[in-house]
């Protein structure tokens, strides 16, 4: 953003998420209509008011209002036996800004609006939000982490390396690539994540002992 010379900033201010007296929407409001060239939110011990102050100001904060229900039902499981949950998907490890809604259809990304019903849509996984809610909600949360670095800490390598052994030159090169594949940072090594919640009485699972 190009701040003008000549246009004030405000580096310090406060929302009803804490101890404000306006909404976030609101407070970004009245810094357009002042003539604020820059806006620094600054709630303490708290960034619950972001999405609303960024998506007034312009940015896209996108929303996943059936997570919640999800954790709320897990934690309601959980309360009345042990319970884990693994949640492996593409996402990011911190809430963020931006829009990661997709469409694929017949192999290849398609507008998400052009056909509807007719492509799969897809959003990011927001890890960062779903690990704060399930803490909030009483369950143990480890992770997010890379899937690269999950799969090879449970073994992925000596696993391949098992079935290589015995293995035909086509079927050896099945699943060199396939292993490669889930582990490489430049394919699903990295952008798909991993996420384990587990009833506070249990133990850490492997790989977070």
């Amino acid at each position: 953003m190009t701040i003008p010379k000549t246009s004030f900033i405000d580096l310090h201010t406060h929302s009803n998420a804490t101890d404000g007296t306006m909404a976030p929407l609101e407070v970004v409001r009245l810094a357009k209509e002042s003539g604020l060239g820059a806006l620094a939110l600054t709630d303490h011990d708290t960034i619950d008011g972001l999405s609303e102050a960024m998506a007034a100001g312009g940015a896209i904060a996108e929303t996943r209002p059936a997570a919640l229900a999800l954790l709320r039902d897990i934690a309601g499981r959980a309360a009345k036996a042990p319970l884990a949950a693994l949640i492996i998907d593409y996402g990011h490890e911190e809430t963020g800004f931006g829009d990661t809604l997709q469409a694929v259809s017949g192999h290849r990304y398609a507008d998400p609006l052009a056909a509807p019903g007719a492509a799969d849509l897809s959003a990011h996984v927001d890890f960062a939000a779903l690990k704060r809610g399930a803490e909030a909600l009483g369950l143990k949360a480890y992770g997010p982490q890379p899937q690269g670095e999950f799969l090879l800490k449970l073994g992925l390598g000596q696993r391949r390396d098992r079935l290589l052994r015995g293995a035909t030159d086509t079927q050896a090169e099945a699943i060199a690539s396939g292993a490669a594949r889930l582990v490489d940072p430049n394919q699903m090594g990295v952008l798909f994540k991993v996420l384990v919640l587990t009833s506070t009485q249990l133990p850490p699972p492997p790989p977070f002992v």
